[in-house]
């Protein structure tokens, strides 16, 4: 809280006074992380293709979590414990990010990208899910940025290669070997 008053130039009992309690302030700094996101998405000009747009959707994300990790940090730590009331109003907000995957991952089954024997808005929640990991590890401290986009991707393309067409399939194959490359790398530096 200290750092968060610090930042905004006002005390710490000024921002109690003027927001309210702990979680108060938490799922109000999540509720305008993702409006920020949500403006941020509306400029990225997405691609045409759904499956891009998937991509692009997580990178943008990525781009902007870690851009402010004083912040971003134990807001992510904070919004993933499960008895926190932020996880509760933190799902809300979260719900509208699958929402872009669920209607990018529809459009790539209308235009014959992805085979449509997947529920796709299940798939979209997976998706979601499958990030959660490395965005926790980031969060942790355990892994750093480039470590976090790298699996997060790798998370995404996993799913989709599982309802893949075979022209979308080679696509992900390629892309999926590239980040393994990359994985395995990061490891290789680590140890």
């Amino acid at each position: 809280m200290r750092k968060l008053a610090d930042a905004s130039g006002l005390s710490v009992n000024t921002l109690y006074n003027l927001i309210g309690t702990r979680d108060d302030i938490l799922c109000e700094l999540v509720h305008e992380a993702v409006n920020q996101l949500d403006l941020r998405l509306e400029v990225e000009s997405p691609p045409k293709d759904p499956v891009e747009r998937c991509k692009v959707m997580l990178d943008v994300l990525i781009g902007f979590i870690v851009e402010d990790e004083k912040i971003s940090r134990p807001m992510l730590l904070v919004a993933y414990q499960e008895s926190s009331p932020v996880r509760v109003r933190e799902l809300s907000h979260m719900k509208r990010l699958i929402e872009v995957q669920h209607r990018s991952i529809k459009e790539a089954i209308s235009n014959g990208s992805l085979e449509s024997w997947l529920d796709p808005r299940l798939l979209a929640e997976q998706l979601y899910r499958g990030c959660e990991i490395p965005f926790l590890e980031w969060a942790h401290g355990e892994i750093d940025a480039e470590q976090l986009r790298s699996r997060a991707l790798y998370a995404l393309y996993l799913g989709l290669f599982a309802i893949a067409t075979q022209r979308t399939r080679r696509r992900l194959a390629e892309e999926l070997k590239d980040i393994e490359v990359e994985l395995l790398n990061q490891k290789e530096r680590v140890n």
